[in-house]
């Protein structure tokens, strides 16, 4: 295969499809093809119709053929970069083979970084267990992770180290074929079962949050994307309930910004309207499963993670069982 060249110089240029590199998805190749370009930049290039072939406009999943000539129009933008690893801050690896990492995050750490000398983050730790990831996330500074977590929920995160891995994930993503269930506490008495069915959107005040669209709104609605929180369990006692939740879609703030909407905030969530709780310095939300059938071998997979030391004292001290 042809050498990558600088992404600074992947300006008007094109390139041929080699024998070797038949088969391969459009953005995959470009990701290969042009150094430092992560596979998020590639797919944004192919959506604004700045890469064709022969051409034409193609999908970002459409394979390759040898001979075929790939053009880019345009350098790509390029704010990505690969991890700094870093062996001071571990995850919990509760499952590895080959293709697939299943990490436990702690409440508190980032899942990647934003800057280049970051460190303390998933990503980071990722890298320094198997810095093969880094080819296999949306960006190289993802280091693989499949699904992200807010700063301060713990618990189960999925890592690609291969492109099939990668790509047959994103597969179950895009089906919402993956089962992600979260333990939380909630403000007030929230009853089971409950499906919330609401859109979620940018919230148009604030960039830090996300907003549930329940009444039509020509501003938001057109930019909402669908979202299912489903409520399987509720313990209630003093005015706080312990919940378990299921989403199958995977929306920024989704399971936060769906009980925030019905008044029910998660307990120490202070950005949707949450208490907080004497030592407890989080919000209650802990991603504890995930049940999905393998990318690779097509085995069903079945991974829990226990709930924090902090979370089981929050519980306790309000007389939780």
């Amino acid at each position: 295969m042809a050498d990558p060249i600088e992404g600074e110089d992947a300006s008007a240029v094109e390139f041929i499809v080699e024998e070797g590199e038949a088969g391969q998805r459009l953005d995959v190749f470009l990701v290969r093809r042009i150094k430092g370009l992560g596979r998020a930049s590639a797919k944004r290039m192919i959506e604004d119709g700045r890469v064709r072939i022969d051409g034409q406009k193609r999908r970002k999943g459409v394979l390759l053929q040898a001979g075929e000539r790939v053009t880019l129009e345009g350098p790509p933008s390029l704010p990505d970069f690969d991890p700094i690893p870093d062996e001071a801050h571990s995850v919990g690896i509760l499952y590895e083979d080959e293709d697939l990492l299943i990490v436990d995050k702690p409440a508190g750490m980032h899942s990647h970084p934003l800057k280049r000398d970051e460190r303390g983050t998933v990503a980071n730790a990722i890298m320094a267990i198997a810095p093969e990831c880094v080819a296999y996330g949306a960006m190289r500074r993802e280091a693989g992770l499949m699904n992200r977590l807010d700063t301060e929920t713990s618990g189960l995160m999925i890592v690609a180290r291969s492109e099939r891995a990668a790509e047959g994930m994103a597969r179950l993503f895009e089906r919402e074929a993956i089962d992600k269930r979260y333990r939380a506490l909630a403000m007030g008495e929230v009853r089971a079962p409950w499906s919330i069915d609401l859109p979620i959107a940018h919230h148009p005040g604030d960039r830090r949050k996300m907003v549930a669209i329940s009444v039509y709104d020509p501003a938001l609605s057109e930019r909402a994307r669908p979202a299912l929180t489903e409520i399987l369990s509720s313990e209630i006692r003093g005015g706080h309930s312990y919940i378990e939740i299921r989403a199958r879609s995977a929306r920024r703030h989704q399971v936060r910004v769906h009980l925030s909407s019905l008044g029910h905030p998660l307990v120490g969530d202070l950005l949707y309207g949450g208490k907080a709780l004497d030592g407890l310095d989080r919000h209650f939300l802990h991603a504890s499963a995930l049940v999905f059938h393998h990318p690779v071998s097509g085995k069903e997979c079945v991974f829990k993670s226990p709930l924090p030391q902090e979370l089981r004292d929050a519980l306790g001290a309000l007389g939780f069982s």
